[in-house]
């Protein structure tokens, strides 16, 4: 044997080992990026960012219902209430709730998220967010129709929805007042 060969011993599974197993490497890589997922998952920013995801997956659902009204022909509309809202087609002379749609679906909001709907200036109040709703208040909500009408020759209800964390400062509205077509934006905290 070389000089110093003794000291590179090989690892096996029968002897002393020296250093980690990749099995042992991996698990502890995972557990750092767990931990590390979870810390980001919890940092104050976060919120910010489900507040922005959230206008813009509204914003696209009603892109996509603007775009299903024109080629379609088919008026819809859209209904909010403080934490949720729900698309409607009308059919025929009655408006009928889109639950069996999957992009248009009702959506919840989290708990933390708050909406506040204008109409052509006025500020509208919302029905509050219910954890369960009864049947009574369903088919209440569901007669009463939508707020904002989205025309199959294009024209939509002026309207700004305001989305916005209960302890945040970030706010995004999502309208058609500011640019007469429909977008997003951030605003800042009045």
């Amino acid at each position: 044997m070389k000089k110093g060969a003794k000291d590179l011993l090989p690892i096996s599974a029968t002897g002393n080992q020296r250093g980690f197993t990749l099995l042992e490497l991996m698990l502890t890589l995972l557990l750092i990026g767990l931990s590390v997922g979870m810390v980001a998952l919890n940092l104050p920013g976060r919120q910010d960012s489900s507040v922005a995801s959230e206008a813009l997956r509204l914003y696209q659902r009603l892109h996509l219902l603007e775009e299903k009204a024109v080629f379609g022909v088919t008026d819809y509309g859209l209904r909010v209430d403080a934490g949720e809202y729900r698309f409607f087609r009308l059919d025929g002379d009655a408006w009928t709730a889109m639950d069996d749609d999957p992009q248009l679906a009702p959506h919840t909001l989290a708990e933390n998220l708050r909406l506040s709907l204008s109409i052509e200036g006025q500020v509208l109040d919302l029905a509050p967010r219910s954890a369960a709703t009864s049947a009574e208040n369903e088919s209440e909500s569901t007669d009463s129709g939508p707020q904002v009408l989205l025309l199959s020759d294009g024209q939509i209800t002026p309207f700004s929805l305001l989305l916005r964390a209960s302890d945040g400062d970030k706010r995004f509205v999502v309208d058609n007042e500011t640019t007469g077509s429909l977008g997003y934006h951030p605003v800042e905290k009045p």
